[in-house]
């Protein structure tokens, strides 16, 4: 008997001092309250009715027997619900004194190995595609520029000769030794340019009013055996202030 006692398990309102133990002793002696109460009588109500019937109906002992454990059950129902409804909020209550558990901060993810620029393969510039000529680029120019006609020339060299002659007639009159040197630069720039007929016939009259009179007579000579046919024959012959010989018929006008 004593064994027994000893194995009993100990109860919450035997002496225990926590606040468990004190609200479970003060729900026993307060009772269940006037709600719950009238919760368990409905609950409980269509039981008592099938109790009184079959007590009735059977009309015995064991009929009043029946009933009278019904109601018992009942009654241990009534106050298992009682203990449930008073222990229920306490169970699920947080200790007051129970420390707070932070949640866990995940581990910051780790940085990216930084990138070695030394690893990458190089390139030269005179390597890239943009850079490097295309076989026959460098060749593409020059045919192009053999391919196009050339600027004609003839126009600027032909303005460049009139404006010598003009230049030597505006300086005979008055200046011969100009008229004769810029005479000697159509010679040398243009020695069968259009106007050289002109240029030799102003040259004869330049030696002339130089007073060099013989070197004006070979040139003009040279003129006549040169182009036989030459308008300028007579304003020659009026500068040396005499008749030319004719050419040969060998010689022809060019």
């Amino acid at each position: 008997m004593k064994l027994e006692e000893d194995n009993d398990p100990a109860r919450l309102d035997d002496g225990e001092p926590s606040e468990l133990g004190r609200f479970v002793r003060a729900a026993r002696r307060r009772g269940p309250s006037a709600l719950v109460s009238a919760r368990m009588a409905e609950r409980l109500a269509p039981a008592r009715a099938a109790a009184t019937q079959a007590s009735s109906s059977r009309g015995g002992p064991l009929g009043r027997f029946g009933g009278t454990m019904l109601g018992g059950l009942a009654l241990v129902a009534l106050g298992g619900a009682f203990v449930a409804s008073s222990m229920g909020p306490s169970e699920h209550a947080a200790t007051p004194g129970e420390p707070v558990v932070p949640p866990a901060v995940s581990a910051p993810p780790e940085a990216p190995l930084p990138v070695t620029t030394g690893d990458l393969p190089t390139l030269p510039v005179e390597a890239l595609p943009s850079s490097s000529a295309t076989p026959g680029s460098a060749s593409a120019p020059a045919r192009i520029a053999a391919a196009r006609p050339a600027p004609s020339s003839e126009k600027p060299r032909r303005e460049d000769e009139f404006e010598l002659i003009q230049r030597a007639q505006d300086k005979l009159a008055s200046e011969p030794a100009r008229a004769l040197a810029t005479l000697q630069e159509h010679a040398r720039l243009f020695p069968a340019g259009e106007l050289t007929q002109e240029r030799e016939t102003m040259a004869v009259e330049a030696l002339v009013r130089m007073h060099r009179k013989p070197e004006a007579r070979t040139r003009a000579n040279a003129l006549l055996a040169r182009f036989p046919r030459t308008p300028y024959v007579a304003r020659l012959e009026s500068a040396l202030g005499e008749p030319l010989s004719l050419a040969s018929p060998g010689n022809t006008a060019r």
